[in-house]
């Protein structure tokens, strides 16, 4: 799971890797939940990678799913990333070519 620090607001977007959690309970559903709701009231959007098959089936039993939204779930970090720095408005750098 993800430490954040409550007293300091998150900007624009937070990324959550969950690639080492293979299972949540309740109360890791209420945190998440709770999460998402004061980084949503701050104007920020928080996406998710590497989401297992138990935690993807609480969040949907749940429907903290549908809160987070679909669109903001990704298989792997790279794609988590490339959709957050499009919603943060951030270019991707272009490879540089050496010769």
């Amino acid at each position: 799971m993800v430490a954040v620090d409550a007293t300091s607001p998150l900007t624009g977007g937070a990324l959550i890797r969950m690639g080492h959690v293979p299972a949540i309970d309740s109360t890791a559903i209420h945190a998440l939940r709770d999460l998402v709701r004061r980084t949503r009231r701050d104007g920020t959007v928080v996406f998710f990678s590497d989401v297992q098959a138990q935690p993807l089936l609480a969040l949907r039993q749940s429907e903290l799913l549908d809160e987070i939204g679909g669109g903001n779930l990704f298989g792997d970090v790279d794609k988590a990333l490339i959709a957050a720095r499009a919603h943060l408005g951030l270019i991707p750098e272009e490879p540089t070519i050496t010769s």
